[in-house]
């Protein structure tokens, strides 16, 4: 009696388990449509490994397709490309970093028609799922005038807009003039899918390629993102604004239905940016804080590699002195040739 009640213990035990599997599964394919309940969609990332590239590229390209295959046309799909290159800024101890603040120099290279600018800086507060950002223009300026028209980020700033800018930042930096610094550049290459209505853009579904271009970090990652423009919300219809988002709701749900493996992130930034740079280059924090010793280090490796080269060169060109044994009388002596 007592080996049976042990059996049926065991077996309840593996019942328990299977039934909190299948809970957590059911959890998981519901998160798209979870996710939208309270009718906003939030901004989703997936970061795509090397296995996976072929078949979400090729889901990404049937996105547009299953829009027109609705026949409908209240809003437009345009595909094009854009070059980004972000530079995050911050002072050695990472202060923005850690109070989840975005100090980025935007730049984009081939600028496609659907953009209008072309360089901008933003100063982002990031919360999960959106993105509370302020733009300040940047103007290129021949006559520098004062000291801080030469400054990597601030001479870039339009010089009416500085002084927000800069208030802005003192509430985490007491000096930014003299403590921000730039800290990591991200190279982007992005095919975008744009969802707009009469000519203005209110989200996009992108793939992107980038990678960290600073310290030597040249390893390519890939990036599937699912974004709408919550400022520009208010500009639609309410039936409008809840099509869009269930759209994005309902493609979000099938592409997690269809990769239930890949995690979602609800913020990808300098935190994200920062996390992969710090894996690939543990020491890279320390050599930020102290950037001579990492010109040291370069020096003391080329120094290093060209003393091997020489090394190399020298001996393989210096003729070398041949001599044969002889043995007299039992007493080894050297002849040389």
């Amino acid at each position: 009696m007592l080996k049976l009640l042990l059996m049926l213990k065991q077996q309840q035990k593996y019942f328990g388990a299977f039934l909190l599997l299948l809970f957590s599964a059911y959890v998981w394919s519901q998160e798209g449509t979870q996710q939208c309940s309270n009718g906003v969609f939030l901004d989703s990332y997936f970061l795509i490994e090397v296995e996976d590239i072929a078949s979400v590229s090729a889901f990404f390209q049937q996105i547009p397709a299953q829009l027109s295959s609705e026949n409908d046309e209240l809003f437009a799909v345009t595909v094009g490309s854009k070059d980004r290159v972000e530079t995050y800024f911050d002072d050695t101890h990472s202060t923005l970093l850690k109070n989840d603040q975005e100090l980025i120099l935007n730049l984009h290279t081939n600028l496609p028609v659907y953009r209008l600018e072309r360089e901008h800086v933003d100063l982002n507060n990031r919360i999960p799922g959106r993105l509370k950002n302020d733009i300040f223009e940047v103007k290129n300026y021949n006559k520098k005038v004062t000291a801080l028209d030469k400054h990597e980020l601030f001479g870039r700033v339009k010089r009416n807009q500085r002084p927000l800018l800069i208030e802005k930042l003192k509430v985490f930096i007491n000096d930014p003039v003299v403590d921000i610094e730039k800290k990591l550049q991200v190279e982007h290459e992005e095919v975008v899918q744009l969802y707009s209505h009469y000519g203005e853009g209110y989200g996009e579904i992108t793939w992107d390629k980038f990678y960290v271009s600073n310290f030597g970090l040249s390893k390519t990652y890939s990036l599937f993102k699912f974004q709408l423009y919550s400022d520009l919300s208010s500009q639609l219809s309410p039936s409008e604004s809840k099509y869009l988002n269930q759209y994005f709701c309902n493609t979000y749900a099938e592409f997690i239905n269809s990769f239930p493996h890949i995690p979602v992130y609800y913020q990808f930034g300098y935190k994200s940016y920062h996390f992969l740079a710090e894996s690939l280059f543990p020491l890279k924090s320390f050599f930020e804080k102290y950037p001579a010793l990492f010109s040291l280090g370069q020096i003391v490796i080329l120094i290093l590699v060209g003393f091997l080269f020489m090394t190399l060169f020298i001996g393989r060109y210096t003729k070398g002195q041949h001599y044969r044994h002889v043995v007299v009388n039992k007493v080894e002596k050297r002849d040389e040739k």
